[in-house]
């Protein structure tokens, strides 16, 4: 879909921040009973589908099949039906945001850094522009806000912050030139509304449409012509259901034969896979992936910074087809639990590039994942273990300053066997039992931990985090 071509254009009344009473407008609501029924014949939606390995088909065969995998967090298709809701109807001005989880809430519950609330729309104002902001009916614990960005690299903020009200219209006038964005925060403290989008509807007479490619409504040629555009912001904006990103124009001119839909599958897919090695699995409000947005900044390098998702993976002159370790490992660290692992930050971390690398490239040799890696005797099985004890070696791991050679540890342990699947899991998310006991004090882990000299502080926090993950 190019948002350009609506050419939709609406009334507002030039004033700053005056709120009126508007009528009631309704949450998000679907038009047909099967959400991807509306997008059959949309050739953007069908390519991201082909890319995720589906297919119309596919969805259309058992169509309650179809709806549960859509409302399951850890499953694509949520994501992929959440994007579709987001920014299916911004052709008309008309945006469904997110309900996101309070940052200190989200910190709380899951122990990572803050993920970012705020979503693009497809505007771009100059200073004294306006707009009308027109939100729906929402919850009396959801909070919405618009804000504007100018700023593409390092630390991004949000400028300018403007509460909506429910069922009013504000008139929002442009402080700086700048991106357009919406965001909503549910304020229940038990994330209570995860899965609410609240209707706003933005419109201007003065602001300008700016670009933004987004998997699922966008098509690979779409890409093509969109690459080499010259925007108002001088860049380039992207969106896959669970990041943005932001790169220059002159990166994405220079990108236009990259693959795009295969590297926004590829930033979603392990990014979901993350949530599984860290335990959420959607069973319950502690174990939900966070909703929140990570923020790829593509025009500079080699960083993570919390509070906001902002991540520093600009690591060449282009856009890549394939991810690499780089971006694995950048968004590893949004990804790392901080209550634990002190003094092993970017070893626990790899071992999340370690799985992304499998997920993506399959159970590959080492340098096929990263230059400095080395397996020695791992086995991508449950014969990881075995094969090192067998081996006859040895490492000090309380002194060995190789992070690659301390991460081969980890990866024998999450490859051990269901126990140890999910290694790096918070220990609060499942009770522990006998049976697990008994499994961990096998002597063969006894073992393990002696071969690695691992000290006692550090062997009890691997022991507690293995014993509460489920079977």
């Amino acid at each position: 879909m190019n948002i350009l071509k609506s050419g939709i254009q609406k009334k507002c009344v030039a004033a700053a921040l005056l709120c009126a009473s508007v009528t009631s407008l309704p949450l998000y609501a679907e038009t047909t009973a099967n959400w991807w029924e509306r997008w059959q014949d949309n050739q953007a939606f069908n390519e991201a589908l082909d890319e995720l390995g589906m297919s119309y088909q596919l969805l259309s065969e058992d169509p309650q099949k179809t709806l549960t995998r859509s409302a399951d967090p850890t499953d694509v298709l949520y994501w992929q039906k959440r994007t579709m809701q987001i920014y299916g109807d911004a052709d008309k001005d008309i945006y469904y945001i997110p309900a996101i989880e309070d940052h200190d809430e989200a910190r709380a519950r899951t122990g990572f850094t803050g993920r970012n609330p705020y979503f693009n729309t497809y505007y771009y104002g100059e200073q004294g522009d306006t707009f009308t902001l027109t939100t729906s009916s929402q919850p009396d614990d959801v909070v919405c806000y618009a804000g504007l960005e100018n700023q593409y690299s390092g630390t991004i903020t949000t400028k300018y912050q403007v509460q909506l009200n429910a069922n009013h219209s504000t008139q929002y006038t442009m402080s700086e030139n700048g991106l357009m964005l919406l965001a909503c925060w549910d304020k229940s403290g038990t994330y209570s509304h995860m899965n609410t989008l609240v209707r706003v509807d933005v419109t201007s007479t003065t602001a300008k449409k700016h670009q933004l490619f987004v998997f699922g409504l966008n098509t690979k040629e779409e890409w093509k012509a969109l690459s080499q555009q010259s925007t108002p912001t001088g860049q380039t904006l992207l969106f896959d259901g669970r990041s943005r990103y932001v790169v220059n124009n002159s990166t994405a001119k220079a990108s236009q034969n990259t693959n795009v839909l295969q590297m926004l599958r590829e930033q979603l897919s392990y990014v979901m896979d993350y949530d599984k090695v860290n335990g959420l699995d959607g069973s319950s409000y502690l174990h939900q992936p966070l909703r929140g947005l990570n923020f790829g900044i593509f025009n500079s390098c080699c960083w993570s910074q919390g509070g906001a998702g902002r991540i520093g993976i600009g690591f060449g002159n282009s856009l890549p087809t394939e991810t690499s370790w780089g971006h694995w490992h950048e968004y590893g660290h949004q990804n790392q639990m901080t209550w634990a692992w002190n003094g092993l930050t970017e070893v626990t971390n790899n071992i999340m590039s370690l799985s992304a690398c499998r997920l993506l490239r399959g159970e590959v040799t080492d340098k096929s994942c990263h230059e400095n890696l080395y397996y020695n005797n791992f086995s991508w099985d449950q014969q990881a273990v075995g094969s090192f004890l067998n081996s006859g070696e040895t490492h000090q791991f309380d002194t060995d300053t190789d992070v690659f050679r301390k991460l081969m540890m980890f990866a024998q342990l999450k490859h051990r066997g269901p126990i140890s699947s999910l290694i790096l899991a918070k220990p609060t998310a499942k009770p522990i039992t006998r049976v697990k006991v008994n499994l961990w004090l096998q002597p063969i882990n006894k073992k393990l931990i002696s071969l690695w000299s691992m000290p006692a502080k550090q062997r009890d926090v691997i022991y507690v985090n293995s014993l509460h993950v489920g079977v």
